[in-house]
């Protein structure tokens, strides 16, 4: 290996001890949920502290980070236009949106528990929801952008439907689907808009978490967890071959929430670390970094505020 790899390798360790091993740094900040913006300059994220939760936004060069507003938000995702944001409650499942300056704040549901909005390029948000469910299960829903003309694109009593990624032309949604008297963990899945056309991309023992299509529509980028560790892969779904990416240490560090750039170049992530600290309790700290789409120039998003 060269010097400089080795150079790069060390700083790279570094950088995350001094994020995370603190020990005033654990449970207190968890940078998570990136989302980059559709012109590519900006990554909103969720940040969780000792004061709660917010959502913020951060330049895509790691500058100019900013609240757009506090509470506990989860999964955020922009509009087309790049001026508002989608999200939704942690716990309750409500979705709203506001605008990427902190104003117009604008409920959306206000039935069922509803989480991981994803607006499309049509204007139409897809989310999923236990409404009217018999088992309360979450399933896949579309509204319009003011939260109009609720649909139900799902079959109901054939397990749950989770985190819709739109494809790039806004014709198809990737998710996660639980099928019935399979294994716990969740597999990919695609359907068409209308709800109709439905491929099982996978079917194996993996856990799969928070999938999303690339821009181009060639590869699929989701934390997948091998051997007891998240770790981000690329599924290139024209020859079915998995490609894993770095990270910047291995062990109880876990790679979440995969976001492509609008060109396709890179991806946004949260790295987070766990720990034991006794009677089954884990402390998490985490934040947001970058790699290029072919594995190198890894580096780190969000520091310590």
């Amino acid at each position: 290996m060269r010097l400089s790899a080795i150079l790069s390798s060390v700083a790279i360790l570094l950088t995350v001890s001094a994020v995370c091993d603190r020990p005033d740094e654990w449970e207190l900040v968890l940078d998570e949920d990136p989302a980059w913006s559709p012109d590519g300059t900006q990554i909103a994220f969720v940040r969780r502290d000792s004061t709660g939760r917010g959502l913020y936004v951060i330049d895509s060069s790691g500058q100019n980070e900013r609240l757009v507003l506090e509470g506990n938000w989860i999964s955020p995702g922009w509009s087309p236009d790049g001026r508002w944001l989608v999200f939704s409650t942690a716990y309750v499942g409500t979705i709203y949106k506001v605008k990427a300056d902190s104003d117009s704040l604008t409920r959306l549901t206000f039935e069922g528990s509803c989480f991981y909005p994803d607006w499309s390029v049509k204007n139409r948000i897809a989310y999923d929801s236990n409404e009217n469910d018999p088992k309360g299960a979450n399933v896949l829903w579309l509204m319009d952008q003011d939260g109009s003309n609720r649909r139900d694109i799902s079959e109901h009593g054939l397990g749950e439907w989770r985190c819709p990624s739109w494809a790039s032309d806004g014709s198809r949604i990737l998710f996660l689907r639980y099928y019935p008297g399979g294994q716990p963990e969740p597999d990919l899945a695609i359907i068409d808009s209308a709800g109709t056309d439905q491929e099982r991309l996978t079917n194996d023992s993996s856990d799969y978490r928070r999938p999303r299509w690339s821009p181009d529509g060639r590869t699929i980028a989701v934390s997948r967890c091998v051997n007891y560790e998240y770790r981000l892969w690329i599924l290139d779904l024209s020859t079915q071959h998995w490609t894993k990416l770095p990270t910047p240490h291995s062990g109880a560090y876990n790679a979440f929430d995969p976001t492509w750039s609008p060109d396709g170049k890179r991806i946004c992530f949260s790295l987070e670390l766990s720990r034991e600290v006794g009677w089954g309790r884990h402390q998490t700290c985490g934040r947001i970094w970058m790699v290029d789409r072919d594995g190198t120039n890894l580096r780190q998003l969000t520091t310590r505020p």
